[in-house]
């Protein structure tokens, strides 16, 4: 009996080959995904709409470089760095240029379980724009979550240039946090809470240093999308029809009978909010 003959016979063996051929097919879908049409889709949430090189949302990991991973919470923009949250107040992409706020600040001075976290950022991708420094905010009192918002502070709590005490503690100092602060606000944020407050509010701007951008404008240009290959650590450019060869630098001509894909959607390539 011949294998046709064998699975024509049996409505079971008939079934199971299908269900194997589908789920050989999901594997492969899986394992191959279509690089370039996953990466015309931009990240959205709320006023921002950013494309590479970043990722999240619609855009996989593929698309953009590992650590710059934006995420949506209640139309707000997030990210992490060096394990800190901070609230994206501003995405520059011409200039490439971020500004952000450290999120556990913006609602007090007490971010959860005393495991304060100096501001740092990672050096082989952002650097500082000008004209922002650190500065050192000292705590001299006891951790008391109850008493993190300003006014409380201002009620119960000494600040004298960065230092939060209370008069019966004296000047010991329990723990220091480094933050980034504006150089125009920082008299104000060494004068009062209120003043520092304002400060971390305003955030501050790193410039993102990931190589190949404008090989990247060439690569949308000529009708392909931009993704980061992060094994290699590179710009690479996902070309239309072909699943099987993403990390190319140039794309080959598209298959007979199928046309050329359009250009991605880069409405919000340049946009400042």
């Amino acid at each position: 009996m011949t294998s046709f003959q064998l699975f024509s016979s049996s409505p079971f063996l008939c079934a199971l080959g299908f269900l194997i051929l589908v789920l050989v097919n999901i594997q492969l879908s899986l394992s191959n995904p279509d690089w370039f049409e996953h990466c015309r889709h931009h990240f959205m949430c709320g006023k921002f709409i950013a494309g590479y090189p970043f990722w999240g949302g619609d855009r996989p990991g593929f698309c953009g470089h590992k650590d710059l991973e934006l995420y949506c919470k209640d139309d707000t923009t997030f990210m992490r760095i060096n394990h800190v949250e901070y609230r994206v107040l501003n995405i520059d992409e011409s200039a490439q240029v971020l500004k952000i706020a450290r999120q556990d600040y913006l609602s007090g001075f007490c971010p959860p379980d005393e495991k304060l976290v100096d501001t740092t950022i990672d050096w082989t991708l952002f650097e500082y724009s000008p004209g922002y420094e650190n500065f050192t905010l000292r705590y001299g009192v006891p951790f008391d979550p109850i008493a993190c918002s300003i006014e409380k502070m201002e009620k119960h709590f000494n600040y004298t240039d960065g230092l939060i005490s209370k008069v019966e503690f004296g000047p010991m100092i329990r723990f220091t946090v480094n933050v980034t602060v504006l150089k125009t606000f920082l008299q104000e944020a060494k004068r009062s809470l209120s003043g520092l407050e304002e400060a971390l509010k305003q955030g501050f701007e790193v410039k993102w240093k990931v190589n190949g951008t404008e090989f990247c404008d060439k690569c949308i240009q000529s009708n392909r999308t931009c993704g980061y290959d992060n094994i290699k650590n590179h710009t690479t450019c996902y070309c239309p029809h072909q699943p099987f060869l993403p990390f190319q630098e140039a794309c080959p001509t598209s298959p007979i009978g199928q046309p050329p894909q359009g250009p991605p959607d880069t409405s919000g390539k340049y946009l400042n909010v």
